[in-house]
């Protein structure tokens, strides 16, 4: 049954239906929380969304369900160096706003 709506998420992100993908993924992993593929599709998803600190989990999932292969750590290293550039971006705003002076 894992399968099943595994290949219902792929099939929505091949269709670009990215909120369906990533309800088929999920369940996917409910079903069988050792699937890697899921957990990497759903990832990839995710990093494709820029919803960079949630592809962070399923990536490391993947990572520790295929430890030999490389694609998941890479992909996993990009979701984190892309969150914290995000987090630098908005301190950076921050910083920016503060010191504007107010007349």
């Amino acid at each position: 049954m894992a399968f099943a709506h595994f290949q219902l998420g792929y099939a929505y992100t091949a269709l670009k239906r990215s909120d369906e993908a990533r309800v088929e993924y999920e369940r996917a992993i409910a079903l069988d929380a050792k699937m890697p593929e899921a957990h990497l599709n759903l990832g990839i998803l995710l990093l494709n969304s820029q919803q960079y600190a949630a592809a962070v989990t399923p990536l490391t999932k993947a990572v520790e369900l295929l430890p030999a292969q490389s694609r998941p750590r890479s992909l996993l290293a990009v979701a984190r160096t892309a969150q914290e550039i995000k987090k630098l971006r908005r301190a950076r705003l921050k910083v920016f706003c503060i010191s504007i002076p107010m007349i």
